[in-house]
């Protein structure tokens, strides 16, 4: 995998009577470290006000896989998600901080030459509360390979 790579997210929450979806494309940089893969990326608000920094971490441990996502910025947060178990982490925005828990329930990671695909399906809590059951697939690419798709 190369230095600079370009991150697709894909979510989906599931919430009784209502689905949303989020999706965006962000460039990034990667780099491998002590069997893990960082990647970092940035992405703001809906309206576009705060940016947020995002470092990726995965772990190679197909056994045992974990995700970890620390936001910094206009959001803090550091979730950990790990298969079967629930996690709580504190959430902060310019709106006031939250206590929200993620009991993954499948995580799958692939990697490849120029790619790794994480997919995790987790529910979430905010405030000890059930909020809603969630998906989010994210897509990590070597950008020249991204390059070589849109040339041909």
């Amino acid at each position: 995998m190369e230095k600079e790579v370009l991150v697709s997210v894909n979510g989906m929450q599931f919430v009784k009577d209502d689905d949303n979806s989020i999706e965006f494309i962000s460039p990034g940089t990667y780099y491998y470290k002590n069997d893990k893969h960082y990647i970092m990326y940035e992405d703001s608000y809906a309206d576009g006000s705060e940016t947020v920094t995002n470092v990726l971490k995965i772990s190679n441990d197909k056994a045992e896989p974990r995700v970890e996502l620390i936001k910094k910025g206009g959001i803090g947060a550091h979730l950990i998600f790990e298969r079967n178990k629930n996690n709580i982490s504190c959430y902060e925005t310019s709106y006031g901080s939250f206590v929200m828990g993620f009991q993954s329930k499948n995580i799958i990671i692939n990697h490849y030459q120029d790619e790794i695909n994480v997919k995790i399906e987790y529910s979430l809590e905010m405030n000890y509360e059930h909020v809603s059951d969630n998906k989010i697939e994210m897509k990590i690419r070597s950008k020249s390979c991204m390059e070589s798709l849109s040339e041909g």
